[in-house]
């Protein structure tokens, strides 16, 4: 239960997540909500011996109207009813695709920097990147590896290229509790291609216990 209830405040805090720097993309409510409902998929699996369970009510069909029946011939042709006649037409919206609702192609996306997260909750932190906006070469989606493990006080380095981030985190302390920040930040560091992982830039990204910030 404590953990279905922090979940869904953090599906609550996702959708209302802070906004970027004026110079920056910020996610929309939509993504973050995507995202959320992403993250709260474990609990919604956890959860389904129960929801199989629960009582379901089944609401009663409404009555279909009848009409009189009319006789249809040769000689009484105008009795033919017109079958669009108190029938509204309906249309079914077609589904819309996110995008970026897949594995981000770090082989495609440019050139790549390093982006070290350091980890400054006190605990232990599962995280999430997400590169939400299609960046100057189409690419964008979730990172490999997700979600990535970071232990207390350490931090983890990911090769990204540019582009607009947004990065979310399940953060366990010793003592039971738990939180679950987030935030945005833009990688626009420039890198040669050819460099190595080890001379690439590197840019800085902090976890805190309750938001994820640029360094």
């Amino acid at each position: 239960m404590k953990k279905s209830l922090l979940i869904s405040i953090l599906a609550t805090i996702l959708v209302t997540a802070c906004a970027a720097q004026p110079a920056q993309p910020t996610l929309s409510a939509e993504d973050q909500n995507a995202i959320a409902v992403a993250v709260a998929m474990t609990t919604i699996a956890e959860n389904s011996v129960a929801v199989e369970n629960a009582p379901v009510t089944v609401a009663e069909a409404p009555a279909i109207p009848t009409e009189p029946v009319v006789m249809v011939s040769v000689d009484n042709p105008t009795a033919m009813p017109n079958v669009t006649d108190g029938l509204a037409l309906q249309t079914t919206p077609e589904s819309v695709v996110d995008p970026c609702d897949k594995i981000l192609k770090t082989s495609e996306a440019g050139p790549l920097t390093n982006v070290r997260f350091k980890n400054k909750t006190g605990g232990q932190v599962s995280l999430g990147v997400f590169l939400w906006k299609e960046n100057a070469y189409g690419q964008c989606g979730y990172v490999v590896g997700n979600p990535i493990s970071i232990a207390k006080n350490q931090s983890r380095s990911l090769s990204l290229p540019q582009g607009a981030y947004f990065a979310w985190a399940w953060v366990t302390f010793e003592n039971g509790e738990t939180s679950s920040p987030h935030g945005n930040f833009f990688n626009n560091e420039s890198s040669d291609p050819n460099l190595s992982a080890s001379a690439r830039p590197t840019m800085e990204v902090i976890i805190k216990r309750l938001e994820i910030i640029p360094g």
